[in-house]
């Protein structure tokens, strides 16, 4: 015996999950849950759970939330024996369709890596969207976002069609802060003369972008003698990358990442503007080669899968 549990949501595909009998699954907006459906932001963390047992199978929300069977609101769905017999409901704004498959009938099981895999891309596209959300990029088609299996590889796909803009968006939020201000040095910056000073607090920040670095920043850049131009630019996002937001005197406010990373792109093109003849299009490879070098970490208490740490 198995159950089928297939899921649509606005215009996005349909989704399906397959249990067999004796496992439960927890469908959600959780990314840890089992059957994760985050595009419906109406969904509770977990909002149902769906059991495969020997009694008919129940549907059973936890935490006071609700199905719909239609059009009354219901807290347990069983499953009946027949293996026609589809079950549609609702839960938030998502419709499912549940239906129970005697045992004769063969069902296709997935590998474990399929799975894995899936749900790695998932979360990756999940992801994806916050971030073009958070760095204002332009439209990206859900076409282009689904061919994408890394940052690097959608960063890629701007460089292609020329969207210098929004691929120095994406990198720069997605590598650890250090490294895109060292890119942003190293490879934009190579034509330009560089004050010894000012390259000096640059490379200190980047080997440890601490609190003494950054007040070392401010200091320079309140004391007159910080440079004009496209130094001044990238001293200013270092200093707004890793300063505080509150008044002086007050405890620290860190910058969210997408402000951050904001000011270091507006930086790049500041840049840019300062040296119109320089090779952007090497500027943004370099950019996405270093992105694909960068370690992966995984949240702490989750599990393993790759999740690179954002700016």
């Amino acid at each position: 015996m198995s159950i089928v549990l297939t899921a649509q949501f606005a215009d996005y595909a349909p989704r399906r999950l397959t249990l067999r009998s004796g496992q439960r699954a927890v469908v959600g907006r959780s990314p840890w849950a089992e059957f994760c459906l985050s595009e419906d932001t109406q969904l509770a963390e977990e909002h149902f759970e769906v059991a495969c047992s020997p009694q008919p199978c129940l549907l059973a929300t936890p935490h006071g939330v609700s199905l719909s069977l239609g059009g009354k609101p219901v807290d347990r769905l069983p499953l009946f024996n027949s293996q026609d017999q589809a079950i549609p409901f609702f839960a938030a704004r998502t419709r499912f369709v549940a239906r129970r498959v005697l045992s004769q009938t063969k069902l296709e099981s997935p590998p474990v890596e399929a799975i894995e895999d899936a749900r790695r891309l998932e979360s990756l596209h999940r992801r994806l969207r916050q971030v073009a959300h958070e760095m204002k990029l332009a439209p990206v088609p859900e076409a282009m976002l689904l061919a994408s299996k890394s940052e690097a590889e959608l960063a890629r796909q701007f460089a292609v069609q020329q969207r210098w803009s929004d691929a120095v968006r994406l990198v720069v939020r997605c590598l650890p802060l250090p490294l895109a201000i060292d890119w942003l040095r190293g490879t934009l910056l190579a034509t330009i003369a560089m004050e010894p000073s000012v390259g000096e607090l640059v490379d200190r920040w980047c080997a440890c972008p601490e609190r003494l670095q950054r007040e070392a920043v401010v200091q320079c850049l309140a004391s007159g003698k910080a440079p004009e131009g496209p130094w001044r630019y990238l001293l200013n996002s270092i200093q707004y990358s890793g300063g505080s937001l509150a008044p002086p005197g007050q405890p620290e406010v860190v910058p969210p990442a997408q402000l951050s990373a904001l000011a270091l792109a507006t930086a790049f093109q500041l840049c840019r503007a300062a040296d119109p003849d320089g090779d952007v299009e090497a500027a943004v490879r370099d950019g996405i080669a270093l992105l694909e070098s960068t370690q992966c970490v995984a949240p702490e208490g989750k599990d393993k899968a790759c999740h690179p740490r954002l700016v």
